[in-house]
C-alpha cells in the first residue's frame, strides 16, 4: 500500500482548489445554484488555509465533508427536463461534471492512500 506523501496531499488540496475555481462562476450565473456559492467559497478558503499554513488528516477529512454536492445523483433523480422535446437543461450539462471534479477531489482527500 502507497500511503500519499505530504506533497501529494498539496497537490490534491490544489486539485480541489482548481476545481471549485471552475465550479463557483457557473454557479453564480445560474439562479438555481446560487444560494450554493457561499458553501462553496468557504470551502475553497478553507482549501487555501490549508495550503499555505500546513495541514493534518484530520483537517483534510473535514473539509472533504463540508464541501456541500450540488446534485444527489441516484436512480430516481433526473434534473428537471426542459424545451420541446424535453432534454436535460443546458445549466445541468454545464455543472454537472464540473461538480464531478469537485467531488472527485474531495473524496480523495479523505484516503491516505492506495493500493
Amino acid at each position: 500500500m502507497h500511503i500519499y506523501s505530504e506533497e501529494e496531499r498539496r497537490e490534491h488540496l490544489q486539485t480541489l482548489v482548481d476545481a471549485i475555481d471552475k465550479l463557483l462562476p457557473e454557479l453564480e450565473v445560474n439562479h438555481q445554484t446560487m444560494r450554493d456559492v457561499p458553501a462553496y467559497t468557504q470551502a475553497l478558503d478553507r482549501a487555501n488555509q490549508l495550503l499555505s499554513r500546513g495541514f493534518v488528516q484530520s483537517e483534510l477529512s473535514e473539509l472533504s465533508r463540508a464541501v456541500p454536492r450540488l446534485f444527489w445523483l441516484h436512480k430516481d433523480w433526473a434534473p428537471p427536463l426542459e424545451g420541446q422535446p424535453p432534454t436535460e437543461p443546458t445549466w445541468f450539462k454545464r455543472l454537472e461534471p464540473l461538480e464531478g471534479e469537485v467531488q472527485r477531489a474531495a473524496e480523495k482527500l479523505r484516503v491516505v492512500g492506495e493500493y
